[in-house]
């Protein structure tokens, strides 16, 4: 089996997380190679389960103060088709010299080279989620409506219309779906960082939570704890 990984380098979550599937299709024999660019190109340089690495471009994401911006976004398409263009190509070469069986995108939306292959497109992504908890919590607030309607909203339809397979994680068991072909899976880990065993409650009272890899990551400060809840963050610097 040969399988091609199609992956956003921007953050850290998808290479990550692909990292973490790689490392299972390796052991059952699988030949990977990978296209990425940014974060991607970097943390794949020393992993021994992908084969060979393929630049492209990244998606031009605009920002502002830091922060990543829809308008400024949106409003330089010609960066955008410029971006998918290039990727297509990068990923139309690699068909051609690898000729996987199957390819495997993580929030990547670069499909046709494949398509017109008939080689099949599994996707990872869990866009239905955020879909589905926008739907659910009435009372979000309106600064999140431009990246849902324009970001969010786009990256559910695309992915139930456009792979073959979607295997979406989700951090409950009770979550709907309205698609056939999404597949709701428990949380994705490599090797190595599965949790261990506690000593009872201490075990319990104690959440991890891992902000944004990428350069658009946003300070977040907290309050206080919940009862009997001890918070530990990563990837930021300490709140004030």
């Amino acid at each position: 089996m040969k399988v091609l990984f199609l992956l956003n380098g921007l953050g850290l979550g998808n290479s990550t997380r692909c990292h973490a599937v790689m490392q299972r299709l390796n052991k059952r024999g699988a030949t990977i190679e990978a296209i990425t660019s940014g974060n991607g190109l970097w943390y794949f340089q020393d992993k021994l389960e992908v084969r060979k690495i393929h630049v492209s471009q990244p998606l031009h994401y605009g920002s502002s103060q830091g922060k990543i911006s829809i308008w400024r976004t949106f409003a330089a398409p010609q960066d955008i088709i410029r971006s998918l263009n290039e990727s297509a190509r990068a990923l139309d070469e690699t068909l051609v010299t690898f000729r996987p069986n199957v390819v495997v995108t993580d929030s990547e939306y670069v499909f046709r080279p494949a398509k017109r292959r008939k080689i099949p497109i599994v996707a990872i992504n869990n866009a239905d989620l955020v879909f589905w908890n926008y739907r659910r919590f009435g009372d979000a607030p309106i600064s999140v409506a431009p990246q849902f309607y324009c970001v969010e909203l786009l990256d559910a339809l695309f992915h139930k219309i456009v792979p073959d397979v979607v295997i979406s994680p989700a951090l409950g068991p009770d979550v709907p779906s309205d698609s056939d072909r999404i597949k709701h899976v428990g949380p994705i880990v490599r090797e190595g960082y599965l949790a261990r065993d506690g000593d009872g409650a201490e075990a319990e009272s104690r959440s991890v939570i891992m902000l944004s890899g990428s350069n658009f990551g946003t300070q977040i400060t907290f309050g206080a704890n919940p009862p009997s809840m001890a918070v530990d963050i990563l990837g930021r610097d300490e709140p004030e």
